[in-house]
């Protein structure tokens, strides 16, 4: 009796936003078994999320995502489809293709292509399930996602058809019937919800999904989908997109702002997403708490060195927290030349570094894939949008601006989370002199 009643003051809480919820992969509270190993892990399952939203659609079903894998997933959109369901699909195109046995045979074997080899290894294990190094056409109608949409004559287009100006397709949203709208900052992958498939130790990298309620806030996400989808062939993406500001909403007593990137340079820069994200940072009275992919904006640096109340905390992605041209640096007070010898211009090291601000060790293969920030616990930033110049001025990117409490708790607790596993010491290469470099000219 006692769990059915915590169970029910849950999603009582869950629902105190109006009509959001939010869900994390790594939620200490629930557990689910992940359907493609069987592992009984921590937290939310984001692709249920996603197939549940699926399977109540009635009228339509659009999705922007950079990558899509999961044939779940796949499998879902073809039933409701075959009911008569408008189902769409916008994707990279980098990922728009099917799973070849001889994919990962095609990667130059140089280092910097070992992220790209593991990865195919890992899509052709998904599709292999008699593990004889052939891909059946029952094995891809079962397990490759690409090829069952294509083969089941899903609309799938992506980002190849754009006009100059156009970076990263790197959008993580789903349009469900005219009312709910699925944002994420996950892929829609194994490595990305779950883990990967051939290593058992992972559990996922660290992502969020928000599924909203609410026409108004679904009307922005349908006017950037319909102008990336044209004609169907493929229409607008990155810079050939009309050029939006950021769209101020009240849905029940939380204020939302909603941007799309990306912003062109003749665009007032705080009407840009990283615009919006100094902004809401400028006006922050006590607190910042960090969790991201990769920091690499310096104009939000100097706006979070500039207002001297704010306790400051943050966590960066460790593949990308110490590079040169991570603001990771400046918040230490330490900068590091490139491989060149060159200093970033307009590099500014902080006089009082922030001690609170570093990496998360997490298991082999997972990475901090967050892209959030909670602000004096009230306002919490989120949505595909890296911090980053490529993500604002190149990549069609969403970030949104949530001033609720209870959205804010909840991201507060995914920080405190990680929190466990964050790793402050400085790098060795850091704590050396630079010798001398020339300043990037």
């Amino acid at each position: 009796m006692n769990k059915c009643i915590f169970v029910f003051l849950y999603l009582i809480t869950l629902n105190t936003w109006g009509k959001a919820q939010v869900y994390f992969n790594h939620r200490e509270a629930t557990t689910y078994q992940d359907p493609y190993r069987g592992i009984l892990r921590q937290g939310d399952n984001l692709e249920a999320e996603i197939l549940s939203s699926v399977s109540n659609a009635k009228k339509r079903i659009w999705i922007a995502v950079q990558e899509l894998r999961l044939p779940l997933v796949a499998l879902a959109l073809v039933a409701k489809k075959n009911k008569g369901i408008d189902v769409r699909v916008i994707l990279e195109n980098k990922y728009n293709h099917e799973i070849n046995s001889t994919d990962h045979n095609n990667q130059s074997q140089d280092s910097d292509s070992d992220y790209e080899v593991s990865k195919s290894q890992e899509l052709i294990a998904l599709v292999d399930l008699n593990k004889d190094g052939n891909l059946s056409l029952s094995e891809k109608m079962a397990r490759d996602a690409i090829f069952i949409l294509k083969k089941n004559k899903i609309p799938v287009i992506d980002d190849a058809s754009s006009s100059a100006g156009s970076g990263i397709m790197h959008h993580k949203f789903v349009i469900i019937d005219h009312d709910i709208t699925l944002i994420s900052s996950a892929n829609f992958t194994l490595s990305c919800i779950h883990g990967d498939l051939l290593n058992h130790t992972s559990r996922g990298n660290s992502n969020a999904l928000i599924r909203i309620k609410n026409s108004k806030f679904q009307l922005n996400f349908e006017e950037e989908f319909s102008e990336m989808w044209g004609n169907g062939e493929g229409g607008n993406f990155g810079l050939s997109k009309i050029q939006r500001k950021p769209e101020k909403l009240e849905i029940g007593q939380s204020n939302v702002i909603v941007n799309f990137s990306p912003s062109s340079q003749k665009l007032n820069w705080n009407e840009s997403s990283n615009g919006l994200i100094t902004s809401t940072i400028e006006n922050a009275k006590s607190s910042v708490d960090l969790a991201l992919f990769v920091f690499s904006e310096q104009k939000i640096t100097n706006a979070l060195n500039e207002n001297v109340n704010l306790k400051i905390e943050a966590l960066i992605e460790k593949r990308f927290a110490y590079r040169y041209y991570s603001e990771l640096l400046d918040l230490r007070g330490v900068q590091y030349p490139d491989e060149k010898c060159r200093i970033e211009p307009h590099n500014a090291p902080w006089i009082k570094p922030v001690k609170l601000a570093g990496t998360v060790n997490l298991p082999y293969g997972d990475i901090l894939h967050h892209k959030f920030a909670v602000i004096d616990n009230k306002k919490v930033i989120f949505g595909s949008h890296n911090w980053s110049v490529a993500a604002n001025r190149q990549n069609d990117e969403f970030v949104v601006v949530f001033s609720d409490e209870y959205l804010a708790s909840e991201f507060k607790k995914e920080f405190n989370r990680l929190k466990k596993f964050a790793n402050y010491a400085l790098p060795s290469f850091l704590t050396k002199p630079v010798t001398t470099c020339d300043v990037i000219q």
